[in-house]
């Protein structure tokens, strides 16, 4: 112990000895220099020598001088160039100066001088092939470039060089590293291949102008023989340093800071192939990361960090103690990590034990942007909360390999296709493919506005979410007992998505409690629905509540909405007391239950509707097919009263086209309706369109206007929203089974007919209220085939609608009473049609009866009362005459103004006090006119009426004049007729009713010029005649012509027992022959005066005068009369009678008997006529060729003879006379032989009676017996000869007509068209 002890202590010794000599030579030195410094001047060669020697090339010094300093002496240098072989590789240095230092001789290591060069501007480089140079101061012998100058080199080799206010700027191309120092003060110093330098700089920009930062650095690299680094360590401080500026000088990076300010300290070391390790503490303010998806914003960031790195994929940053202050908010974490490592299989790890959210969510996407890796579009790019114990781990391929935290008021948002959400509290954890999330909130709202057209506010509980994931694209996720519920709706379900090669595989069900439709505003669907569907649900569903119901989806999502039938879009959803408005101007439909079940982009909807305008709707379903183009088409069926469904089409658009009140029709009974409704969704009520049927069930329509009643009508109605449809519709109609159409089209010029058809009595066609008004009407009776129509049109050029009831039929079946040209049998076919205005801007009536006659009645609108109207028979009405009157015009076949003047005479007799229109004219052109029971062949009839005065002009062939007929205040009236002519043909009937009061007649006054009565010119003829108290009495009739006088009296007298005509007529001639020519009875006749008294009495008016009526007595005188065209025989006498020309014999017409002529001295007896019956027993036709006594009847009705004619002829006087008169001597000698003849068969004093029987038309005429007589006769000669048995035959009866007479007496008379009164 004390030979150590006495070792050290003298070991001690001889250091303090050794120092002392030290100390005491250095003093030596030092005194000396500072003696010789002075004369350093004259020194210069040997000192420029010296400096190649030590810069090992030629140096070249302009001046120096020397000093001594505090430890050695210092030579400060000007103008110093170093001077190689190659030219262009000299240094020029300006200043510089040279420390010797010789006590460092005494410290191993240490430099003995030291080069400062001041105020250069130097250059670091690293070049393409990874060498660094220094402003051309090689410091590698190898080194190659043409500028390279080892002089430095060398000099830092021996000693080491100082900085002082140099530039100093480093560059690599390669890296995009260009980075400039200013102020730099330092030193460097090489130790064979290692290099270390300390110095302090301030940062600035490339032009030196602006500074932005300090730095204080001590680094130390190490090369390699090529000057490669292989190692280096490092310490650096920065003083406020300037981001914006820097960053400009460093290569882009997007997690460098594109501005801020750094406040850092950071040290560590590298080594080839070695991880490469850098410590430290960063205070970073007010920086901005800059990126593609917008910046960073960093308000403040401090922390200590450890960043190691292998790689560039490979590495970790541990930071503690870290701060952020980050929009507007600051947190603290005690740690907070990254970290990759590919090799290792880690893409990325982010941990944390606290963290906001929203930062490491922007940090990591700048992160996978660096790497070229895109953002899940699954997960938000922005999120905000607090996550505690946070663990992210993505695997080398970007998929997730772990997550972990503790999230509290969480918001996501600014993600491709998911919500905004809000409010909302998880619990993350997920490792190796397999985890939990369990999350919740009271108050979480979802924005999700490309959904939802408004946030949605809910609570929700217990959702758990379980995900399973393999690879980035296999992935599922299962969220169980999630509840969700606001006070719009309460919901809960399971959700579970997995992914595909595209979208995820969806399976989705959810139940909903509870829900409100008139909140359900807000929930619909934006990006799935349309905009006009969208409009129509949160406008048309005003209230209702859903209980129990679901919702499921499964499916891909690459196949969504699945309308390839590849996945299931469902809902069902149960609805209750809803009120819907499902189209613009119709009926709400409330009190709705149903159940909607949601299809794919479609729904279908059933159940029934409580009330819809008072109307229960039993069954209704309704279909969406496609929310994107939605049409809306519903069925719907029920049974109704008929009463409550018209009700309902009261208040639709249905009845928009009827121009007319509907209120005023009432409906009773039940009724089936089945419908179809269609309409695109959000478009106005215009694209709607309704198709239904509506069944009738023994119903009844009332028009309450008319009175008219359809009962038990049966039949399917159509509808559509353009119009009614039904044919065929069965119905009663005041007991008559009928059939009804109806039909309407709301876009058509006619908008809407209903036609009635069936086989009814006119009287139940024509309305009462017609009958009532106007009695003509009961004058059409019987049955026919109808059709009535109802019909609303348009006018062009008008926007009101006119409406029109049209009344059709052919009348077969029925007979109208009332005079020609409109009475009808009822086998005719009389097509008419007439139209009756209800609602139109022309209140005009009009009847066309097809070829015959068309009426225009122009009605009032108040009372519809004529106003005015025209008549025109077989033609067209052109213009309506002045207000309150009436006209008649065109032309006829037939025209009866008989029956006319009768039938408006009873009908306004009936209703004096009736107003109406007044017959302001009628001009009628007629084929045949009928007036006094007779036919005028083409007739011009003109009808005025002025002042009270109707006035009747005819021109025609036969009659030509004017009827006046007026009437006072006082009530008498008159009738005056004037005519030029008046030929009366035949009466047109035997008899002529006439139901007129005889008594209120008028005066009538008759004059014609030229009358012609019964084919007998009667000539200028006046009538005179008054009303009687009962009766109406003819004055006087008095007609004169050249051929007969006639005068006549008589009466038309009515009582309780019936009416009477009774007249007494007087008629006188000087030639029966030329009456009976101008009669044309017979052209037979000639001479004969003629008298003849004929007291005539009928049933009935004067009219009424018909053959089975007539009775009376008459008192018959011709004398002297001839009758020409006589033939011989007593047969041709007797064809005097013979049956077929009776009635004309009556008529005393002998002209086609006699072909020779028959004089008769005189015809005279008495007739009595009883019902038509003519009676005489006292006719006797004298001449001198025979008499011929008559008795018997003839029935002028039933046309049969039952007469007895006892013939005594005359002929043996006669004869000869006869045959001379007619044939000279040749016809007295045939006379005389027709004489001797027939004496055998008649004989002078004998007679020959017939009975004469049978029709007129095939009479039997027999013998009845003959007298005695002689069979003598003379032969002419004076001798007499037996004629009994002429040669060779017995004697047998005369014939009744010879043979070779039958030619003559049977040739038939003309037909007599001219029939007696």
């Amino acid at each position: 112990m004390s030979n150590i002890r006495k070792f050290l202590q003298r070991l001690k010794t001889l250091l303090w000895t050794a120092l002392t000599l030290l100390t005491l030579m250095a003093a030596i030195v030092v005194g000396i220099g500072k003696l010789l410094m002075p004369y350093s001047a004259h020194y210069q060669p040997e000192f420029e020598a010296w400096l190649t020697k030590a810069f090992n090339q030629p140096v070249k010094v302009e001046s120096f001088n020397g000093e001594w300093k505090a430890f050695g002496p210092r030579i400060s240098l000007q103008g110093v160039t170093l001077m190689p072989d190659d030219k262009h590789s000299e240094i020029a240095i300006n200043r510089a100066a040279l420390d010797i230092k010789p006590l460092n001789a005494l410290i191993p290591g240490r430099p003995l001088y030291s080069f400062r060069i001041i105020g250069a501007d130097l250059a670091l480089e690293r070049t393409a092939d990874g060498r660094y140079e220094l402003s051309g101061l090689g410091v590698s012998k190898s080194g190659s470039r043409k500028n390279s100058n080892p002089g430095l080199r060398d000099v830092a080799l021996n000693g080491e060089v100082r900085l002082q206010d140099v530039s100093l700027s480093y560059d690599d191309p390669e890296r995009e590293i260009h980075l400039v120092l200013g102020n730099v003060n330092g030193r460097l110093k090489i130790d064979n291949r290692r290099m270390a330098a300390e110095i302090q700089a301030r940062v600035t920009d490339r032009d030196r102008r602006r500074v932005l930062g300090d730095l204080d650095a001590i680094v130390e690299i190490e090369l390699d023989s090529e000057q490669h680094l292989t190692g280096a360590r490092w310490h650096v401080k920065t003083g406020e340093l300037m981001l914006a500026g820097l960053v400009r000088q460093l290569p882009h990076h997007p997690l460098f800071p594109a501005s801020g300010r750094l406040n850092a300290e950071l040290w560590g070391d590298w080594k080839l192939d070695q991880p490469q390790q850098m410590q430290g503490v960063i205070d970073l303010r007010d920086a901005q990361l800059a990126s593609q998806s917008g910046p960073l914003v960093i308000d403040h960031l401090n922390s200590h960090f450890n960043f190691q790195i292998e790689q560039r994929r490979n590495w970790r940053l541990d930071l503690s103690d870290l701060t952020v202050e980050y929009a507007g908010a600051e947190w603290q974490s005690q740690r907070f990590s990254l970290a990759r490592n590919i090799s290792g299989g880690l893409g990325l790890w982010v941990s944390a034990d606290y963290v906001e959210l929203d930062y490491p969510l922007q940090l990591t996407q700048r992160i996978m942007a660096t790497y070229g890796t895109p953002w899940p579009t699954a997960i938000p790019k922005r999120a905000q909360g607090s996550v505690v114990d946070f663990d992210l781990v993505l695997d080398a391929r970007w998929q997730l390999k772990k997550a972990h935290g503790q999230l509290t008021n969480g918001h996501f948002w600014s993600w491709e296709k998911g919500p905004d959400i809000e409010g909302i509290d998880a619990r993350v954890d997920l490792h190796d493919g397999f985890g939990n999330v369990k999350f919740g909130g009271s108050s979480v709202n979802l924005d999700w506005l490309s959904v939802f057209r408004r946030p949605l506010q809910v609570a929700m509980t217990n959702c758990s979410l379980e995900v399973l994931w393999v690879k980035k694209i296999d992935w599922q996720f299962d969220l169980n007992s999630c509840h969700v519920e606001n006070d719009d709706l309460s919901a809960s379900g399971r959700v579970r998505m997995a992914s595909s090669e595209g979208k995820p595989v969806v399976d989705i069900n959810v139940a909903m409690e509870r829900g409100d439709i008139s909140r359900f505003g807000d929930y619909w669907p934006e990006n799935v629905m349309s905009k006009k569907t969208l409009h129509w649900l949160r406008t048309s569903l005003l209230s209702g509540h859903i209980t129990n119901g679901r919702y499921s989806m499964s499916g891909d999502m690459d196949d969504f909405p699945f309308t390839n039938q590849k996945g299931r879009l469902q809902a069902i959803v149960p609805i209750k007391n809803a009120d819907i408005r499902y189209a613009d101007r119709w009926p709400h439909i409330k009190e709705v239950t149903a159940t909607a079940e949601f299809e794919g982009l479609g729904m279908y909807a059933h159940g029934l509707i409580g009330n819809t305008a008072g109307a229960v709707v039993d069954k209704v379903s309704t279909r969406i097919d496609n929310f994107r183009k939605p049409v809306l088409d519903v069925h719907y069926q029920t049974s109704t009263p008929l009463p409550v469904l018209v009700g309902f089409i009261k208040q639709t658009p249905l009845l928009d086209g009827l121009a007319m009140d509907p209120d005023q029709f009432e409906f009773t009974g039940p009724s089936d309706i089945t419908g179809h409704l269609n309409m695109r969704l959000g478009n106005t009520a215009d694209s709607l369109t309704v198709t239904g049927q509506l069944q009738l069930q023994e119903n009844q329509f009332t028009d309450q206007v008319s009175d008219t009643v359809l009962s038990a009508i049966k039949g399917t109605l159509h509808y559509d929203r353009d119009g009614l449809k039904a044919t065929g519709l069965a119905s009663s109609y005041k007991g008559s089974p009928v059939t009804l159409d109806i039909i309407s089209d709301w876009d058509a010029a006619e908008v809407f007919r209903t036609s009635l058809h069936g086989t009814l009595p006119v009287e139940k066609v024509i309305p009462d209220q017609l009958f009532e008004r106007e009695p003509l009407f009961s004058r059409a009776s019987g049955t026919s085939d109808w059709d009535i129509s109802l019909s609303v049109a348009s006018v062009p050029g008008r926007d009101e609608r006119e409406t029109w009831l049209e009344i059709y039929s052919g009348l077969e079946g029925i007979s109208i009473d009332m005079p020609a040209p409109m009475a009808k049998s009822a086998e005719l076919s009389w097509p008419v049609r007439v139209r009756y205005p209800i609602r139109a801007e022309e209140y005009v009536l009009s009847a066309d009866v097809e070829g015959r006659l068309q009426l225009k009645m122009e009605l009032s609108k108040e009372d519809a009362k004529p106003v005015r109207a025209a008549l025109e028979l077989g033609g067209k009405v052109e213009a309506l005459p002045a207000q309150g009157l009436f006209t008649v015009g065109g032309a006829a076949p037939i025209y009866d103004l008989d029956g006319w003047i009768d039938l408006i005479v009873d009908r306004f007799s009936a209703n004096e006090d009736e107003e109406g229109l007044t017959l302001k004219n009628a001009s009628i052109n007629a084929g045949q006119i009928m007036v006094f029971n007779r036919r005028f062949d083409n007739v011009g009839l003109m009808m005025q009426y002025d002042e009270g005065v109707i006035t009747g002009s005819f021109d025609g062939q036969d009659i030509d004049g004017s009827v006046r007929y007026y009437k006072n205040e006082e009530g008498s009236h008159s009738m005056t007729a004037e005519f030029e002519r008046l030929i009366m043909p035949d009466p047109v009937a035997d008899g002529m009713t006439m139901e007129s009061d005889p008594s209120v007649l008028p005066e009538m006054h008759f004059f014609s010029k030229e009358f012609s009565y019964l084919g007998l010119n009667l000539g200028e003829t006046r009538i005179e005649g008054y009303p009687v108290k009962n009766g109406f009495h003819i004055e006087s009739v008095e007609a004169q012509s050249p051929s007969l006088i006639v005068s006549a009296r008589g009466d038309w007298l009515r009582d309780d027992a019936g009416e009477r005509s009774d007249f007494d007529i007087r008629i006188t001639s000087e030639s029966l022959g030329t009456v009976l020519e101008a009669m044309d009875i017979s052209s037979a006749m000639q001479g004969g005066q003629t008298l003849i008294n004929f007291d005539a009495w009928w049933e009935g008016p004067p009219a009424a005068f018909g053959l089975e009526r007539l009775n009376g007595d008459m008192e018959l005188s011709v004398v002297h009369g001839n009758i020409l065209t006589a033939s011989a025989g007593a047969g041709r006498m007797l064809g005097l009678l013979s049956l077929s020309e009776l009635p004309r014999r009556l008529a005393m017409d002998f002209r086609d008997v006699f072909d020779e002529g028959f004089s008769f001295d005189e015809a005279k007896g008495t007739m009595n006529f009883k019902n038509g019956i003519s009676f005489t027993d006292d006719l006797v036709l004298s001449s001198t060729a025979a008499k011929i006594n008559i008795s018997g009847s003839t029935d002028l009705v039933a046309q049969t003879f039952d007469y007895e004619f006892a013939v005594r002829p005359g002929v043996s006087k006669t004869l000869p006379v006869i045959g001379a008169i007619a044939g000279g001597p040749a016809g007295a000698a045939a006379g005389l032989a027709l004489q001797a003849m027939l004496r055998d068969a008649l004989g002078e004093a004998a007679e020959a009676r017939y009975t004469i029987r049978g029709p007129w038309t095939d009479p039997q005429v027999e013998p009845v017996g003959k007298q005695p007589r002689s069979n003598k006769i003379d032969d002419g000669q004076g001798q007499e000869v037996d004629a009994s048995q002429p040669p060779g035959d017995p004697p047998e009866t005369p014939p009744l007509i010879p043979q070779g007479a039958q030619a003559d007496s049977g040739d038939k008379l003309p037909e007599n068209e001219n029939k007696h009164d």
